[in-house]
């Protein structure tokens, strides 16, 4: 059984985990088993990581994308 780490703001409401939760499942396949991190540093969205890899979705990484993009044009 894989092991999902998602790290969200302590605000992040337990419907919106359980539907984040869900999403991820049907999409990666029902042998995970999720741990939620609580972290203050992060202000909204979530981070995952399963498998070595990490998929930062939150609003500090989204930002950051942003500006390199507008900078780059």
């Amino acid at each position: 059984m894989r092991e999902a780490i998602v790290t969200v703001a302590s605000n992040f409401s337990d419907e919106n985990y359980e539907r984040l939760r869900e999403g991820l499942l049907r999409r990666l396949g029902g042998d995970i088993v999720f741990r939620r991190v609580e972290d203050e540093s992060v202000v909204g969205g979530f981070i995952l990581r399963l498998d070595g890899i990490v998929c930062d979705m939150s609003l500090a990484s989204q930002l950051k994308k942003l500006g390199k993009e507008l900078a780059d044009d």
